[in-house]
């Protein structure tokens, strides 16, 4: 990617928002700046204010929303900054180039831990499961 090219997309989650309104204004604030600016590299920059637990790490719903940025979002992205996984101003970056099939809608239904497990042999969150968002949203794992 060239320097100065591309369309920086930023949200901040903000304490009343949870996972589920999170996810759907950013693949909202995706699908809108493929509209407007088409094909050009994507730039997600994601922060989220005040929703630390008690150990003042991540409460669940931002845990696992930065792991569905990663898991379901990145592959509509060239970069994605976020708290976790962005670290001294390196973003995480799609090696491939990123898909402009943009889903219209997103359905995301919670799972236990275990369902997980059970599914992907590993950990990843609460309320999600690492698939695309053409599976979400035509209500696969519903």
């Amino acid at each position: 990617m060239k320097k100065g090219t591309g369309v920086c997309i930023y949200h901040v989650v903000y304490k009343d928002e949870m996972f589920k309104e999170s996810a759907e204004k950013l693949i909202d604030l995706i699908r809108s700046a493929q509209k407007h600016c088409p094909g050009q590299p994507r730039l997600l920059f994601l922060d989220i204010d005040n929703h630390k637990n008690e150990l003042g790490r991540f409460d669940h719903d931002m845990y696992d929303l930065q792991f569905f940025c990663m898991g379901a979002l990145l592959k509509y992205l060239t970069e994605l900054h976020m708290p976790l996984f962005t670290r001294n101003g390196e973003a995480l970056r799609n090696p491939k180039e990123q898909c402009t099939d943009i889903p219209e809608g997103l359905v995301i239904k919670g799972v236990t831990r275990a369902e997980l497990d059970k599914l992907q042999g590993k950990k990843i969150g609460d309320n999600i499961k690492e698939c695309s968002l053409q599976e979400l949203s035509r209500g696969k794992y519903g």
